[in-house]
C-alpha cells in the first residue's frame, strides 16, 4: 500500500511541476510612448507590429491590456483594455 501511496505522490508532485513551468495564458500589460507592449512580468517591451490586435481594439499610450498567449505560448494577443472598478 504505501507503493501506491508513493506513486499517487510523485504522480502529483510531476503534474506540479509540469503546471508551474508553463507561462500564464493571460496576464497585464501596458501599452509604452512608442506603442510597444510592456508586459507586467517581463523587462523588455514587445516592439509594435510584433504583438496582435483583436479587430476593432484602437490603443493609446498608458492603455493597460490584457493579453492572451497563443501559438505554444509565442504569440501575444491584446485582447481588450482593462479599468479599474
Amino acid at each position: 500500500m504505501a507503493s501506491g501511496v508513493s506513486k499517487l505522490a510523485q504522480v502529483i508532485a510531476e503534474r506540479i511541476a509540469s503546471q508551474t513551468q508553463r507561462p500564464d495564458v493571460l496576464e497585464l500589460g501596458t501599452i509604452q510612448p512608442d506603442m510597444s507592449l510592456k508586459i507586467d512580468r517581463f523587462a523588455v517591451p514587445i516592439p509594435v507590429g510584433e504583438y496582435l490586435l483583436c479587430t476593432g481594439l484602437t490603443l493609446q499610450i498608458g492603455d493597460r491590456v490584457l493579453i492572451g498567449w497563443v501559438n505554444d505560448y509565442t504569440d501575444p494577443v491584446v485582447i481588450s483594455k482593462v479599468v479599474s472598478s
